[in-house]
């Protein structure tokens, strides 16, 4: 993907799911990929050739924006080290300020199609954070909420479609949410999640609903 940088934010006991993105992101020829993780992910960055920057305790958010400072390409693609690309079209090699797609969900051996048609934002985040590819510049002038735990994707969407960005959808597929709970995954609480969400939703939600 020319031009573009993969930011993938790491934790430990994730290994095997950590490398399995990293190869992914590398049949797809990023400029540069940098992983944002735990002391120790060093030895799997070094393996691949990969930028390895160290962040103990952080959420995903705080690596996020660590990893789009560093990045010297001027488009940014997200994949957490649970997900996980197959080949990336043509189309996505673009001047477009963000685009984003449709994408696969992964459960129990099997995938799912999700199709991200643009619906109201402030209803449901359709955008899947590991299809968008954005301009670095609309990161660093709108860097992630480091105070989210959870939905800083989706708080970040809203955000931007408030200030009047531009959201380019392509009805392709080609990243996977993995959504297989395993002993190296942690699984985040559904009701801290909602708490959040509904928080959001207050705070975007005004004068009615607004189309995307």
């Amino acid at each position: 993907m020319k031009n573009t940088t993969c930011i993938i934010p790491a934790m430990r006991g994730r290994e095997t799911l950590l490398e399995r993105a990293i190869i992914s992101a590398e049949i797809n020829n990023f400029d540069e990929i940098i992983v944002v993780g735990q002391r120790g992910l060093n030895k799997i960055c070094d393996k691949h050739n990969v930028t390895f920057l160290q962040k103990e305790e952080a959420w995903t958010s705080q690596r996020y924006n660590i990893g789009v400072k560093a990045a010297k390409s001027d488009f940014i693609m997200l994949l957490n080290d649970d997900d996980f690309y197959f080949y990336i079209p043509d189309i996505y090699d673009s001047d477009v300020p963000l685009i984003y797609s449709d994408y696969f969900i992964l459960k129990h051996g099997s995938f799912a199609k999700y199709v991200s048609k643009p619906m109201i934002l402030t209803e449901n985040n359709y955008i899947g954070y590991m299809t968008v590819r954005i301009k670095r510049k609309i990161l660093i002038d709108n860097p992630f909420d480091e105070t989210l735990k959870f939905h800083e994707d989706y708080e970040m969407w809203m955000r931007l479609h408030k200030k009047g960005c531009p959201f380019q959808y392509y009805p392709v597929s080609f990243s996977v949410y993995d959504d297989v709970p395993s002993k190296d995954r942690k699984r985040e609480s559904e009701k801290e999640k909602t708490i959040v969400r509904e928080k959001l939703w207050k705070k975007y939600r005004k004068n009615g609903k607004e189309k995307q």
